[in-house]
């Protein structure tokens, strides 16, 4: 019985030292899924006012086709200073947890440096109701970055809000224009 053993329990103690690593990052389909709806409304609104510019010169209405033109860049510039950069962020956010999970902790964490510098560009180029939202983000992106080390679970969790809130910041941008 002794000569059993000694390789028993040997076994049972390497078995039990790669059953017990810690769990990697439970992937979450939030963080991966983006919402470009919006942007797709204004390219659809912008086609429906090109087409009103052009009726418009047709007839020689020179100031409806400004006022026109006026709309459809008021709508571009929207969609240069808050969705696109929304977009870049969200993507930085799910390679930076793509990158948790494969281990590679410092990249992510560059990612999420560069979502935050993202946040600040927005936050200027845009009115008050941004600029309490961008905050908001910023400081679950900064969280993040400092949770880098956390237990998975909790990291998760922070991912997840992370992600709802550029969700709903996409969603929500009409409002705040």
């Amino acid at each position: 019985m002794n000569k059993y053993f000694v390789p028993t329990i040997f076994i049972f103690l390497i078995f039990s030292i790669f059953c017990t690593r810690p769990n990697k990052i439970q992937w979450s389909p939030i963080i991966e899924v983006s919402s470009i709806g919006p942007i797709l409304d204004y390219i659809d609104i912008t086609i429906k006012n090109l087409q009103k510019v052009k009726d418009e010169l047709n007839q020689n209405n020179i100031n409806d086709a400004k006022n026109i033109i006026n709309e459809i860049l008021s709508d571009e510039i929207k969609i240069k200073n808050y969705y696109i950069p929304l977009i870049k962020i969200k993507d930085k956010i799910h390679n930076s947890y793509r990158l948790i999970y494969l281990n590679q902790k410092s990249q992510a964490q560059n990612l999420l440096k560069e979502s935050k510098d993202l946040v600040k560009d927005i936050s200027e180029d845009n009115d008050h109701p941004v600029k309490k939202e961008c905050e908001e983000l910023d400081l679950l992106i900064e969280d993040l970055i400092f949770s880098i080390d956390e237990m998975q679970q909790e990291l998760n969790e922070k991912y997840i809000k992370t992600a709802e809130k550029l969700d709903s910041m996409i969603l929500k941008g009409e409002l705040f224009f």
